[in-house]
């Protein structure tokens, strides 16, 4: 890879890491993600919602007390995700121990 390729994508991470900003959601383990304008929740690196036209939106949908089915069936289909990802990383010493 030349330099001017490397530069590039650096270039690309840099431009795209200041499109995305994020900040944690209250006493919840959710992040509201700003991307150009348009607002998310995630778990982890998981989006969760639709995008939304304002903050407030996302804030409320994770912030108020009420359990309903799609929110524990995000959070179970998100944890299984993320512990899968666990399992990629480190495969080789789970299939050793099996």
């Amino acid at each position: 890879m030349d330099t001017n390729t490397a530069d590039r994508q650096e270039l690309n991470f840099k431009d795209v890491s200041e499109m995305l900003k994020q900040k944690p959601i209250g006493q919840t383990p959710f992040v509201l993600n700003d991307f150009n304008g348009k607002y998310f929740g995630s778990l982890g690196n998981i989006r969760l919602t639709e995008y939304y036209d304002n903050e407030e939106d996302v804030i409320e949908y994770f912030s108020n007390d009420k359990i309903t089915w799609e929110k524990l069936i995000q959070v179970i289909a998100c944890t299984n995700t993320l512990y899968s990802q666990v399992l990629k990383v480190s495969g080789a010493e789970v299939e050793e121990k099996l």
